[in-house]
């Protein structure tokens, strides 16, 4: 299975869009392939050239025929599944750059495109060239580009900043306060950009960041992170843990492997 990406640098983009990427393989049985998607502060946009995928929501799973996927950013984690011919374009989002590019509210987006959306899919579908990923991400990059060419942050791309800033540990009301902004405005303009409220998407920011900690060493300090992070106790940390990934922490390190937004061998 090979996975290429190309990370955006693009003063442009950078704050939109984390990355462009393609997987292409064959996979004789699905069980070779469970990708767990971890809620990553990340919307997606897929485009699927090769066989069906499935998506498996606790025991209830799910075919996905279409060839166009929307991911909009979840709370919960997921698995994807897939077997026989993989091969995926697609652009992780950050924020609320789906919004932006699809000119749609989330909100109303499950995983199939809205057909208003379909000359924007169709536009990213052309810039595809098949074997050269190479050439694909930079004709990609310079649609997404144009895309955004007109695009001018507001305060609630201020205000989505912010919670990235501070690794998602800023109190929701203390920066409606800094940005003079009500926060019934900001959890109904989340809830159509990004999908959920305010405070979920920092949950979910605040939980990456302890995710980077803890997986780039094989000691972590929890009590220094917990304090860090502004979690009450350990206790709280735990609870939170479980209810973004349905693993406990110390299943977390049998499974790292496979804990990323992408597909995993």
């Amino acid at each position: 299975m090979i996975y290429q990406e190309h990370l955006i640098q693009s003063p442009t983009l950078k704050e939109q869009v984390l990355c462009i990427w393609n997987m292409k393989g064959v996979l004789k049985e699905k069980k070779q392939l469970i990708s767990r998607l971890i809620p990553k502060g990340q919307s997606f946009l897929i485009l699927n050239f090769g066989d069906s995928i499935s998506l498996q929501e606790e025991e209830k799973t799910t075919t996905i025929s279409q060839k166009e996927i929307v991911a909009p950013i979840d709370y919960k984690s997921k698995f994807l599944l897939q077997e026989g011919e993989v091969n995926l374009l697609g652009i992780s989002f950050l924020g609320d750059g789906l919004f932006h590019f699809l000119s749609n509210p989330i909100e109303d987006l499950g995983f199939e495109v809205p057909t208003k959306c379909k000359k924007v899919i169709e536009g990213f579908r052309n810039s595809y060239k098949g074997d050269s990923f190479t050439e694909s991400s930079m004709n990609i990059k310079q649609f997404l580009v144009q895309s955004f060419q007109s695009f001018s942050p507001d305060r609630i791309d201020r205000f989505i900043q912010l919670i990235h800033e501070t690794n998602g540990t800023e109190n929701i009301n203390s920066i409606c306060d800094q940005l003079s902004l009500n926060i019934r405005y900001v959890q109904l303009q989340f809830k159509k950009r990004i999908g959920i409220s305010p405070k979920r998407y920092a949950k979910i920011i605040r939980f990456n960041h302890f995710l980077d900690q803890v997986l780039s060493e094989d000691k972590a300090d929890w009590m220094q992170i917990v304090a860090d992070l502004n979690y009450h106790d350990q206790s709280h940390l735990i609870h939170e843990f479980r209810q973004l990934t349905n693993l406990s922490p110390s299943q977390l390190f049998e499974a790292r492997d496979s804990l990323y937004h992408r597909y995993m061998e």
